[in-house]
């Protein structure tokens, strides 16, 4: 009788500690993972992301369309939906920020290309710094040029086609 219980005792013990082995690999969830990154880095699909969201947000206080005002054209309100970011290029300024632009429409179809002005020092603390208007149908305002990695603007003169 001694040994039966001795050998009962034994199976339980083992059937315990086994089982919490078992259960704590279940709940990997529950132990912190050492190598996962803080932050998420700033990418050109990160910058794209923080776009269309800053432009989604803003466009709730103005029945679904995102304002903003053209100083190309005196200050002329217009009221724009989101066509598309280009995400095809993670472009950086000289002061650290970084900028996407992005295709926008008017009512009547006006197409305008924004440049949208984000920094911060990984994806999710990316804050708007400024918004250019680049381009209306097509025509620049101004244009970009590459200097050493760093990305700076050119006005086009009026004259100029």
């Amino acid at each position: 009788m001694k040994t039966k219980f001795i050998s009962i005792f034994a199976m339980l013990v083992f059937v315990l500690v086994g089982s919490n082995q078992v259960l704590a690999q279940e709940h990997p969830a529950e132990h912190p993972q050492e190598h996962k990154p803080k932050h998420r880095p700033i990418t050109k699909e990160t910058l794209a992301e923080a776009i269309e969201n800053y432009i989604a947000e803003a466009a709730k206080k103005h029945d679904g369309y995102f304002v903003f005002k053209n100083e190309h054209e005196g200050g002329k309100e217009l009221k724009l939906k989101l066509i598309k970011v280009h995400k095809e290029r993670l472009a950086k300024l000289e002061d650290g920020s970084f900028f996407a632009c992005a295709d926008l429409k008017t009512p009547d179809n006006q197409i305008y290309d924004l440049d949208f002005m984000m920094k911060g020092t990984h994806a999710d603390d990316l804050k708007l710094t400024n918004i250019w208007v680049h381009k209306k149908n097509g025509k620049p305002y101004y244009t970009w040029y590459e200097e050493n990695g760093v990305w700076k603007r050119k006005m086009v003169s009026e004259g100029k086609k």
